[in-house]
């Protein structure tokens, strides 16, 4: 498959500049806010557990998107880590990883999925984790998988990973507004910097409430044409905290179709995957995440109207 590729510089602050910004302006979303610039934690270790070590400035990949996903889905959108990091030739060293939420390999599940991508440059396989709906019971799924490929859509980070990387790391609890955690981190950036590309890539944690996401079931025989047919075909879940999620986020999109914000988040010991849309109880919710800049992002078969 020929696939299109357009690079996309960033604008860059430094986060030392973000940090005071996040600070003032996120504290319109949570009624407690923390945020300092602080070398990268372990984050195979709690709260984060996940599968890499550290972050730091990257790259992010957009591929494909919704558009092939409705009203019908196009099941020739079959892609592959591997593919993608030889195409856009970013990665130097072994201590190089690329992480993020997409949809899974619907032909090796054999239905549709989500996916939370985990992949070392220098390895033949990835760690990364497939969530589904169980077509018998109804119930979400989350298995671990080796598979370096995905499907239809994904929103990945590129990023090294070097020790002592700083990185802003954010806290939150006690969310006031209607707004998400990520959602609230790119309107309190983008109100210091408007219609820059100011793109992130990182991590970060739910926990005390129950999170609000949904799990895509096998692919509709009908075609979904509007938002009310989308959520309808969708599997909503209250899922139990703490929960980890792999984001990629833009503070301005000058006319790539950008996918603006994407969270894919699990729990394995609890059986828990799915797209992150809120949190449940916004009195008690606590967020920690830590965030990279994105020196550019690559927009890679964007899909036409």
């Amino acid at each position: 498959m020929n696939l299109s590729l357009k690079e996309i510089a960033c604008v860059r602050p430094s986060l030392e500049t973000l940090q005071p910004i996040l600070l003032r302006n996120l504290k319109q979303y949570f009624g407690h806010v923390e945020v300092e610039v602080t070398v990268c934690p372990d984050l195979t270790e709690k709260p984060f557990q996940f599968p890499l070590n550290s972050i730091s400035e990257g790259a992010i990949l957009d591929v494909g998107g919704t558009q092939f996903l409705t009203p019908k889905p196009n099941l020739e959108k079959k892609y592959s880590l591997t593919q993608l990091l030889e195409l856009c030739n970013i990665l130097q060293t072994p201590n190089d990883v690329i992480f993020g939420p997409c949809a899974g390999p619907f032909w090796e599940v054999e239905q549709n999925c989500e996916m939370v991508a985990c992949k070392m440059t220098k390895l033949e396989k990835s760690n990364s984790f497939i969530g589904l709906v169980d077509a018998n019971t109804q119930e979400a799924v989350c298995k671990p998988t080796k598979s370096n490929n995905f499907g239809l859509l994904g929103n990945f980070f590129v990023t090294s990973e070097k020790k002592m990387s700083p990185v802003l790391k954010i806290k939150a609890s006690k969310r006031l507004k209607d707004e998400n955690f990520t959602g609230s981190i790119r309107k309190a950036i983008a109100e210091s910097f408007p219609e820059q590309v100011i793109s992130l890539g990182g991590l970060f944690t739910v926990s005390n409430a129950k999170v609000n996401c949904h799990v895509m079931p096998d692919f509709s025989s009908s075609s979904l044409e509007t938002d009310e047919e989308v959520n309808n075909w969708l599997n909503f879940f209250a899922f139990k905290s703490p929960m980890t999620f792999a984001c990629v986020m833009h503070c301005f999109d000058p006319g790539y179709k950008l996918r603006m914000e994407h969270s894919h988040g699990l729990n394995e010991d609890l059986g828990q995957l799915g797209h992150y849309h809120n949190d449940l109880e916004p009195d008690v919710v606590e967020y920690e995440g830590v965030f990279s800049l994105a020196s550019k992002v690559i927009r890679i078969d964007m899909p036409h109207d």
